[in-house]
């Protein structure tokens, strides 16, 4: 019974590890994709 507990503990673990990295990587891509397309609007009003 002890090792059905830790297995599973185990595994929720990872598996929000997993979720948690995935979550932030898309934060992260979001909040830059303002950023770009303001650099391509800046860069097309200096052309």
């Amino acid at each position: 019974m002890l090792i059905h507990i830790l297995t599973c503990l185990a595994l929720t673990v990872v598996t929000l590890s997993l979720f948690s990295r995935f979550v932030l990587h898309v934060g992260d891509l979001n909040s830059e994709s303002p950023r770009v397309e303001a650099a391509q609007k800046t860069g097309d009003a200096l052309a």
